[in-house]
């Protein structure tokens, strides 16, 4: 009985073998090597330069009827494309000295507590087209971010920054003025 189910049990297993062999396929492998991912980038340029960035704005001796502009270069000199934003902030209007035409009709005197910012009016232009904002005052731009449009991978654009103290502005802003930063940021085109 041992012999039979010994030979039954060899009879199986080469059967199985032999199937096995009779049910195999053609094949082929083939490798890629080398395959990788890599980040782009995003760097923004202010006036061909990194921080601290040298562009800025100086006036002094401000009257009513002044008007003056300032062009600021901005570049995405990243590999991928981006939206160019800019970001008035930390605004502070100093009241400074008070002369006597000023104080007819001012009566604060704080340090804080100037008016030019809230007399001067500011237009920005993002390159050339369209303005961003037209004909704000200063304060109301104070901590507004504002999107100003693409800015491609490798491209360089302008932005204009144009003010005007209106004829009808007052002797409340004599020796006032208006600090602030302005912060420029590039995000990722989505």
């Amino acid at each position: 009985m041992k012999k039979i189910l010994f030979s039954i049990m060899t009879l199986v297993l080469v059967i199985g073998l032999v199937g096995a062999g009779a049910f195999a396929y053609f094949s082929d492998t083939e490798t890629s090597t080398g395959n990788s991912f890599t980040a782009g980038t995003l760097d923004l340029k202010v006036d061909n330069a990194d921080d601290p960035i040298v562009a800025k704005i100086t006036v002094a001796y401000m009257k009513p009827g002044d008007t003056g502009s300032v062009e600021i270069s901005v570049k995405n000199d990243g590999s991928i494309d981006g939206v160019a934003d800019l970001h008035i902030k930390n605004l502070v209007n100093y009241e400074n000295d008070q002369n006597e035409p000023e104080a007819a009709v001012d009566s604060t005197t704080g340090d804080e507590q100037g008016e030019l910012g809230g007399n001067l009016l500011v237009t920005i232009t993002y390159d050339g087209g369209t303005p961003v904002v037209a004909g704000q005052t200063l304060d109301s731009l104070n901590c507004q971010n504002l999107t100003l449009g693409d800015l491609l991978k490798s491209e360089t654009k302008t932005i204009t920054i144009s003010w005007e103290l209106p004829d009808a502005t007052g002797n409340a802003v004599q020796s006032d003025s208006a600090v602030f930063n302005i912060e420029f940021s590039l995000n990722q085109k989505v």
